[in-house]
């Protein structure tokens, strides 16, 4: 199961700021995905994020000596419109 940071951006400001004069290595997980807050992280797993996120399976696909993202979909359309709730999503 990966981890996900959760800092403050005054943390992660700070933190930043003694890396680079030297004065600390940066931490294993820098560069990576983080939050400001656990509210923020619930924000983007709404049910329809959950839904989108099982319709656009990332996989991982073997190149030589190493693995590639890759999606099992070529294109995603979403029409909105602005009117009514006829909203549509497609799969290419």
């Amino acid at each position: 199961m990966k981890r996900f940071k959760i800092q403050g951006h005054a943390s992660l400001r700070k933190e930043m700021k003694a890396v680079a004069r030297g004065e600390r290595l940066a931490p294993k997980d820098a560069g990576g995905t983080t939050f400001d807050s656990v509210e923020a992280l619930l924000r983007l797993l709404t049910r329809q994020n959950r839904e989108l996120l099982a319709i656009v399976f990332v996989r991982l696909k073997n190149v030589d000596r190493r693995k590639v993202p890759t999606t099992t979909i070529h294109a995603l359309r979403i029409n909105i419109d602005p009117f009514s709730r006829n909203d549509r999503l497609e799969l290419v």
